[in-house]
C-alpha cells in the first residue's frame, strides 16, 4: 500500500499486489513515484476507479481499477466493488479476502 514501495527496495523484495485508495497520494509528485516508475513491473496494482482520470496512463495495463460501493462496509467480491473508509487499508484487506489469501502482510 502507497508507501510500501520504499521499502522494497530498502529490503529487496517484491509485492504481488500495490493498493492505493487516496487521490491525495496520486497527486504528490514524491509518492506518485512510488506508486508508478519505483514500483516493480511484475506487481499488480490495485486502484480505487474515481482515481483514474489522475492515474498514470502507462501503468494502466497493469492495474485494475475497482469501483467504490459506499462508506464502512465488507466486500467479499471486489468484482462488485469495495467498502472504503479514510485509509487504503480498507481496500487492501478486501482484495485479500478477495483473492482467498491466508496470509497477508499489509505494509
Amino acid at each position: 500500500m502507497n508507501g510500501s514501495t520504499m521499502l522494497e527496495e530498502k529490503f529487496d523484495f517484491e509485492s504481488q499486489y500495490y493498493v492505493v485508495s487516496d487521490k491525495r497520494f496520486l497527486l504528490s509528485p514524491i509518492k506518485r513515484k512510488w506508486a508508478t516508475d519505483k514500483l516493480s513491473k511484475n506487481t499488480r496494482r490495485v486502484i480505487r476507479a474515481d482515481l483514474r482520470d489522475v492515474d498514470d496512463p502507462e501503468s494502466e495495463d497493469r492495474t485494475t481499477y475497482v469501483n467504490a460501493i459506499s462508506r464502512d462496509g465488507f466486500s467479499k467480491n471486489l468484482s462488485n466493488g469495495f467498502f472504503y473508509g479514510n485509509t487504503t487499508t480498507m481496500l487492501a484487506i478486501q482484495l485479500a479476502w478477495h483473492l482467498g489469501s491466508s496470509e497477508v502482510y499489509i505494509l
